[in-house]
């Protein structure tokens, strides 16, 4: 991934972070949580690791553009709780989501660079094959499963 497109991809963060900020959000959000390890079970470990959600068909409610959720991942455990689209810990939105896993490391000046401890094809939006589907319980566990490089 390039400088550009790592640019890209941060943008695209603070976007899922603040889209609708303004006004109370016409979307079901609900809590969820998770791992993320490699195919054979093992945490991908790396500085660290950022996982976002990004809903497929939700129309848009009174001109609001349907936002997507993001968070950290433990690189521990490869666990993931904290999830938010508005708000730490609120969630993401109800239906069906592309997953995008990003690993980064910092850089000896402090800012962070793609890592490539998670294969490029999980970085972007149109190549991710990750897809998950949020009922509008809480309590759901989603195992996501990343391929080595």
């Amino acid at each position: 991934m390039t400088m550009r497109e790592s640019r890209g991809v941060a943008a695209l963060f603070i976007l899922a972070m603040g889209a609708g900020c303004q006004r109370e959000m016409p979307f079901d959000v609900v809590p969820i949580q998770g791992k993320v390890t490699y195919e054979d079970g093992s945490p991908i470990k790396t500085g660290s690791i950022t996982i976002a959600f990004n809903p497929i068909d939700v129309p848009t409610v009174d001109k609001m553009t349907p936002p997507g959720g993001r968070g950290a991942i433990n690189v521990n455990d490869g666990t993931f709780s904290e999830v938010m689209t508005r708000r730490p810990g609120d969630g993401v939105l109800v239906g069906r989501h592309k997953v995008v896993v990003i690993s980064f490391n910092p850089r000896s000046d402090g800012r962070p660079v793609v890592s490539d401890a998670i294969p490029a094809k999980y970085h972007k939006l149109s190549t991710t094959p990750l897809e998950i589907e949020v009922k509008p319980e809480t309590g759901q566990f989603f195992e996501i499963k990343v391929s080595k490089k």
